[in-house]
């Protein structure tokens, strides 16, 4: 019976995720804000969702090794497992100014990350403080990405083509899709 949640489990997260991007990416791109802003907010935080559960059920039962541990499997596994295989399948092209202030911000959390560790306890003052240090980041991104007007290639197989004609139905269909991927996730 567990390989059947397992099997499940699999299939609702890679439908999930496909639909989720579909939708947040057509979503934004209504509203005119680019795809790569659309990754950094929604996306990224609505597949982190599925480990943050995990975090706050594992802190709330004493098991606190286990959110660290997934934060830090989760940020490797997404820097070397996903963009390496990305890159393999084709190439990825990105905007240096956004590789700088992207990895900038990168580097600078995992730097605290690994100061925070070193102290022996991450309590919940440092907690709130991290939280607006990631609110300050996605604003900061917004205000960025507002700015710009030059189009950001979709390095996602599900990102819809920059050139594809609005259809009417596009917003409907896109929020459809995201609340899908959200609960399938």
């Amino acid at each position: 019976m567990a390989w059947v949640f397992i099997g499940v489990g699999l299939v609702l997260l890679l439908a999930g995720s496909g639909a989720l991007v579909r939708g947040s990416v057509g979503l934004f791109r209504a509203v005119g804000i680019s795809p790569l802003l659309a990754s950094l907010i929604v996306v990224s935080a609505a597949v982190s969702a599925p480990e943050l559960f995990v975090s706050l059920l594992s802190g709330i039962r004493g098991h606190v090794s286990v959110p660290l541990g997934m934060l830090i499997g989760s940020s490797l596994a997404n820097l070397l497992l996903v963009m390496g295989v990305g890159a393999i399948l084709g190439p990825m092209p990105v905007p240096p100014k956004v590789v700088f202030r992207d990895g900038g911000v990168m580097i600078l959390a995992s730097g605290a990350l690994a100061f925070l560790a070193g102290r022996g306890t991450i309590d919940a003052p440092i907690g709130v403080a991290l939280l607006a240090c990631f609110l300050i980041y996605i604003f900061l991104c917004f205000l960025t990405e507002r700015r710009r007007h030059v189009p950001v290639p979709a390095a996602s197989a599900y990102a819809m083509p920059h050139d594809a004609p609005p259809e009417k139905s596009a917003p409907a269909i896109s929020l459809l899709l995201f609340l899908g991927g959200l609960g399938a996730l």
